[in-house]
């Protein structure tokens, strides 16, 4: 079973303070980066696509909860694969312009297996 893991590091801060590590492996069984949890818990039951099938059995449907706190379904076309799928703050936030608004944040990805042509 593949895993999908979130890592704090953290340790004595030159303040004299003390932080903790922690690792969380939960399962991803179709190693886009989103745990199996997450997306049977998504729309439709996990099927937020609707095509009869967990979204969490697909490598080309991620489906995940975005930094506004709602869900938000990524697919990818047959016989690729979604990898690294994660929410992400504004990456350039001094580069919007002033009157556009992201709802839904912005979100970080790669397609896999994308056949050049």
């Amino acid at each position: 079973m593949l895993f999908t893991s979130s890592l704090d590091l953290t340790g004595n801060n030159p303040d004299g303070s003390e932080e903790l590590f922690m690792v969380r492996l939960v399962p991803d069984s179709d190693a886009d980066g989103i745990g199996d949890e997450e997306e049977d818990l998504g729309p439709n039951g996990g099927d937020a696509n609707e095509d009869q099938i967990p979204d969490s059995q697909q490598a080309e449907v991620a489906t995940f909860v975005s930094r506004a706190g709602e869900y938000v379904t990524l697919v990818a076309s047959a016989g690729t694969q979604l990898v690294n799928v994660q929410a992400i703050d504004n990456p350039a936030p001094s580069t919007a312009p002033p009157e556009a608004e992201f709802p839904l944040g912005f979100f970080a990805f790669e397609v896999h297996g994308v056949v050049p042509g």
